[in-house]
């Protein structure tokens, strides 16, 4: 939630587009329907951990991209 909200905030040009992030992090994970195949959620808690981690490079790869291109904007 709190990677959404700072995406959120980005300019519309400056955000990553739906395809490039199901490019680069795979499709968000989802609970299992039946209890049986994962009970404790350890299958689930992997997936979203490794899901998290390329989604969070990728935000803040965008976040310090705008940045950048603000602060050179703003000097010239």
């Amino acid at each position: 939630m709190h990677l959404r909200n700072m995406m959120a905030f980005l300019p519309e040009k400056s955000r990553p587009k739906d395809t490039e992030i199901v490019e680069q992090c795979g499709k968000e994970p989802e609970m299992a329907n039946d209890f049986t195949i994962d009970p404790e959620d350890t299958y689930y808690d992997i997936a979203i951990r490794q899901y998290l981690k390329k989604y969070s490079f990728l935000i803040y790869d965008y976040i310090g991209k705008y940045i950048d291109n603000e602060m050179s904007s703003r000097k010239l």
